[in-house]
């Protein structure tokens, strides 16, 4: 996480990650469609993290921070099976999917110092 300190209380930093998460979808038993039996499905997907935040101590110990990060796991397909009510197998198929999200973090946090103060 590269940083830059704009004083002794002032931060400013950068974040750049990596991040696992599963996709998931379920379709259930629909009539309108004749189907009998639903399904569910997952893949795990892989993506990256970047980020930019703001510390800023506010009294001892205590500090202030912002944060806004973006995650992106790029564009995936998610297959399934169903059944008609005849025992048919239909099979579902959602393609180039693209999952993306963003977040702001606001907060405050506490640093313990070390015995000495160092």
């Amino acid at each position: 996480m590269p940083a830059y300190a704009f004083d002794a209380d002032k931060l400013g930093y950068v974040k750049i990650g990596y991040s696992v998460q599963s996709l998931q979808h379920a379709q259930p038993s629909d009539s309108i469609v004749d189907l009998a039996k639903g399904f569910s499905t997952a893949k795990v997907i892989h993506g990256y993290v970047v980020g930019v935040g703001y510390k800023q101590i506010m009294t001892r110990g205590i500090y202030g921070f912002v944060e806004g990060n973006y995650t992106a796991y790029g564009k995936h397909t998610l297959h399934g099976t169903g059944f008609k009510s005849g025992g048919d197998p239909v099979a579902f198929s959602a393609s180039n999917l693209g999952v993306s999200a963003y977040n702001v973090l606001v907060g405050l946090g506490y640093t313990f110092s070390s015995p000495g103060g160092s």
